[in-house]
């Protein structure tokens, strides 16, 4: 129970303290068994840390850190982000999610990729679509308005064997607020996603709820599982939710 070492995200990120919440720490060593790391999530940055000595990477992002509130589709000045669930790692691939504000004029609640050894951004997937991008016709947009939410904050699951990663969005923002700034069914909030974890493309979505006002986030992980239907074995993906549902879908073609 003796404590081997103790590392304090303050002085790395300007002398500034945190007092949020983080359900834990991710951690990743490469295919040789070398390099391993402990990934530690503070606010809106991603530290890479030595298993055995706490000290920081420095050669992970900018000197031993990623910040969150680049590669985004907002300015960083303006972004609001909060990790409060680790991401997960497939391969080399460190995936990580967010916490928003949930009132309007938020910030995009984007799933992101990054490079485990280096810290290099690798991909992204909007989960509030760009102009071009599927589902972006599912949101009615207003000049100067910001739209955000729609974020997994809730954690990820990983099929290891086809390198697909799963996770459930929340609510578009603003929430329990009057919804008319963003009409439409606001596609990727309230969803189910199954994504490449290599790549982030989307490989099939279940969207829950359309347009939600009344915050029903999607609270906790798809759960992997295989099921018996007849005399037939079917991998699966099991979804709990905040209306005490349980919806349950093929887990390669997302049909339920």
């Amino acid at each position: 129970g003796k404590e081997e070492w103790r590392f304090d995200p303050a002085p790395h990120r300007g002398g500034r303290g945190f007092r949020g919440r983080n359900r834990g720490v991710v951690y990743w060593e490469d295919a040789s068994g070398s390099n391993g790391r402990i990934f530690l999530f503070v606010k809106d940055r991603v530290f890479a840390l030595q298993p055995r000595s706490g000290e920081i990477i420095r050669s992970f992002g900018e000197n031993g850190s990623i910040d969150l509130r680049q590669n985004l589709p907002v300015d960083p000045d303006k972004a609001s982000i909060e990790v409060t669930t680790p991401g997960i790692v497939y391969k080399n691939v460190l995936v990580v999610g967010s916490r928003v504000p949930e009132g309007n004029q938020s910030t995009p609640g984007d799933i992101r990729g990054y490079d485990a050894l280096t810290g290099e951004f690798k991909w992204i997937f909007h989960t509030v679509p760009q102009p071009g991008e599927f589902g972006h016709e599912t949101w009615q947009w207003e000049e100067g308005t910001t739209y955000g939410g729609a974020n997994p904050w809730g954690g990820f699951s990983l099929d290891e064997q086809r390198g697909w990663v799963f996770c459930a969005t929340g609510c578009a923002a603003g929430d329990f607020i009057y919804g008319g700034s963003r009409k439409g069914q606001n596609l990727f909030a309230n969803c189910v996603l199954a994504l490449d974890a290599a790549t982030g493309k989307r490989l099939w979505h279940f969207q829950i709820v359309h347009h939600d006002l009344l915050d029903k986030d999607l609270p906790c992980p798809p759960v992997l599982l295989t099921v018996k239907h007849g005399d037939r074995k079917i991998d699966a993906v099991a979804q709990g939710t905040k209306h005490g549902l349980l919806f349950v879908f093929d887990r390669v073609t997302g049909s339920d």
